[in-house]
């Protein structure tokens, strides 16, 4: 008798064990999964299985989609050349003929936060669900052409797993006066879990300094891994002096199910 139940509350212990560590486990583990997942064997499945959308609402999502894909080309070349042509002129210190009560672009001052010939950003962020990450952006270029990478590591307490993302991009960079920039970027997520999954990614950071001492800064990515949309969005405010600045802000790294977010602490250093 008093076997029996020794045996019973030794299964009962392993049983809560197992499903705390289930309920503590595989944040990362599943947010890779997610990300990575075959996209096109999940569409097949589910057409055998007689899931069809409705034709109707398709149609007017892809109508809706066209008119603002055209919109957003419509505003990306309307200022591509103008905003390279800027971003060099603040490099050089130079300027065109000027006519009437237009003013020449600024030159740029060595430290600012637009335009950097080199920059590097350090963060920390405590992610949801007990994992923590550290951040790591570099940039490097002259006027309107850079290259960036960045790089972030993940680590779960509970489990101990590890994961980390990698981006690099070719940059043009825009600018609009001497307080606004936006970039558009090309180039490539590595995910890097229990296995490594590349694919194309694409960015778009929009920069705000209103003064050498304060700036806002949002910096998305749309990234491609096995057919799966890998979204990323960071949004930050710059507080310092010259060439150093405090940031803080909060982030979000998002497959279709799965979201390691959280708010984010780090230095940012330019030349």
């Amino acid at each position: 008798m008093l076997k029996s139940r020794v045996s019973r509350a030794v299964s009962l212990a392993a049983a809560f064990f197992l499903l705390a560590q289930t309920a503590f486990a595989g944040v990362l583990g599943d947010f890779e999964k997610d990300a990575t997942k075959d996209d096109q064997t999940e569409q097949s499945s589910r057409h055998k299985h007689g899931h069809h959308d409705d034709d109707s609402s398709s149609s007017s999502s892809d109508s809706d989609g066209s008119e603002v894909a055209e919109a957003i080309v419509a505003v990306l070349l309307g200022g591509f050349v103008y905003g390279g042509m800027e971003s060099w002129y603040r490099a050089t210190g130079t300027a065109p003929e000027t006519h009437g009560n237009v003013s020449p672009p600024e030159p740029r001052p060595i430290g600012s936060a637009l335009i950097p010939i080199l920059r590097v950003d350090l963060a920390y962020q405590p992610v949801e669900h007990h994992v923590d990450a550290l951040d790591v952006l570099a940039q490097v270029g002259y006027g309107p052409v850079a290259a960036q990478v960045r790089h972030t590591s993940y680590w779960e307490g509970p489990t101990s797993d590890t994961m980390s993302q990698t981006q690099v991009h070719a940059l043009y960079r825009m600018s609009f006066g001497s307080h606004f920039e936006t970039d558009l970027g090309f180039g490539a997520l590595v995910l890097d879990g229990k296995q490594t999954t590349s694919g194309f990614s694409f960015t778009m950071p929009v920069l705000i300094h209103p003064s050498p001492n304060f700036g806002l800064e949002f910096r998305p990515s749309w990234s491609d891994l096995n057919g799966n949309t890998i979204e990323d969005y960071d949004m930050a405010v710059l507080m310092g002096a010259g060439p150093c600045s405090l940031k803080l802000g909060y982030r979000w790294f998002m497959s279709e199910n799965v979201t390691l977010k959280g708010p984010e602490v780090g230095l940012s250093v330019r030349w």
